[in-house]
């Protein structure tokens, strides 16, 4: 399975990062800010095996979020099968 984990750079999107690659899965690393996080999260996943790649992008703005996607597509990585989103500003009703 090909994965987009948003919010991988800490936290509970790092780990689910790193379960996906542990588990042979390929994996998209999305960041807003901490890109050394990421670069962090990265190497961890290609010291594994793992296929991974970086894109950065705050995904609570439409416009970048729909720019992460386009992105992956250009980069040859039209292969998300899932995306997870394990933290998010919560901009709605719960």
């Amino acid at each position: 399975m090909n994965v987009l984990i948003t919010g991988a750079s800490r936290g509970i999107g790092r780990a689910l990062a790193l379960g996906f690659g542990r588990a042979g899965h390929s994996v998209g690393v999305n960041y807003k800010a901490r890109h050394a996080d990421a670069e962090s999260v990265l190497a961890e996943l290609q010291g594994m095996g793992a296929r991974a790649e970086l894109f950065q992008a705050d995904v609570s703005d439409p416009l970048q979020a729909q720019a992460l996607w386009t992105a992956r597509f250009k980069s040859g990585a039209a292969w998300t099968d899932s995306s997870t989103t394990p933290a998010s500003p919560g901009t709605g009703p719960s």
